[in-house]
């Protein structure tokens, strides 16, 4: 195929009812005429995959996977959350805002903030701080606390109400599982 072949087969005005598909498959030397029928399968595969996934019937029915001998089996059902491992960071943080939660008021939010259902009816605090530098408190436990990370940590203690400015001294741990996560703070001592 010339130089001038491959213009015509793109030429618009063409007598060839395969001009665009040729136009787009075309390569410098090769034509490959099953590769109309086989893109035009794939095309109409991905629209029907997409429209069912936007649609919602994809997860609708309920996948069965075909076993040897024609037996079927359910897939399995997914793990159980994973819990965060043991942890606890000594940090030094600069606190931005500093918050009282009346009892109930974080009730319906998600991931919970308390788990014992005993303390539902506390008043809850929280700080919102910038993590200045972390370390593990001992050895064998992790630090999730990053330093540059902005956080809000809780706890069931009273925190001071003047900290917003402040930088402290804390003891941060990350709690919870894959379903969500909640920091909480401790020994909270200001840093002159």
């Amino acid at each position: 195929m010339g130089r001038n072949d491959r213009q015509r087969s793109c030429d618009p005005c063409s007598d060839d009812p395969h001009h665009l598909s040729r136009a787009a498959i075309t390569h410098e030397r090769y034509y490959l005429p099953w590769c109309e029928s086989a893109l035009s399968t794939l095309v109409v595969r991905v629209l029907l995959l997409t429209t069912a996934f936007l649609s919602g019937t994809a997860c609708a029915v309920p996948v069965r996977i075909a076993r040897a001998e024609g037996q079927e089996m359910m897939p399995a059902t997914p793990p159980p959350p994973a819990p965060v491992p043991p942890n606890a960071s000594r940090i030094i943080a600069l606190v931005r805002k500093p918050t009282v939660w009346p009892p109930g008021s974080r009730q319906d939010v998600s991931p919970p903030t308390l788990s014992d259902e005993t303390h539902t009816d506390r008043t809850l605090y929280s700080v919102t701080v910038e993590i200045l530098a972390a370390d593990p408190t001992q050895p064998g436990l992790e630090s999730m606390a990053q330093p540059g990370v902005v956080v809000e940590a809780f706890s069931l203690e009273e925190l001071m109400p003047d900290l917003a400015g402040k930088k402290i001294a804390a003891i941060l741990q990350l709690s919870g599982d894959t379903g969500g996560v909640r920091w909480w703070i401790s020994q909270v001592q200001v840093i002159p």
